[in-house]
């Protein structure tokens, strides 16, 4: 038993966000896609790739990442393909 507990139900705020938002900000996702210079965002990230699998300092590469619109999404992406991605060990 826990001699901790209360009876009172904590209200959460839980952030909603609104479906009309969502679809613009995808909307504007797609259309700097469209428009960004293709070779320039894959040279960006084999470079993101390189420095990741390497010693040299990631910055220089995820900064011109940035400059030539890559996502951060990609970008992380590319770094978990080097690094993968962390879980947590279960322990008992």
């Amino acid at each position: 038993m826990n001699r901790f507990a209360t009876d009172e139900v904590e209200a959460r705020d839980i952030l909603r966000i609104d479906q009309e938002a969502a679809k613009r900000q995808l909307a504007r996702l797609n259309e700097l896609r469209a428009k960004r210079d293709v070779r320039a965002v894959e040279r960006s990230l084999k470079n993101v790739r390189a420095a990741a699998n390497g010693t040299d300092n990631t910055m220089p590469s995820l900064i011109e990442a940035v400059e030539n619109y890559v996502t951060l999404g990609e970008s992380c992406n590319a770094l978990r393909d080097e690094w993968g991605g962390y879980k947590e060990a279960i322990v008992f």
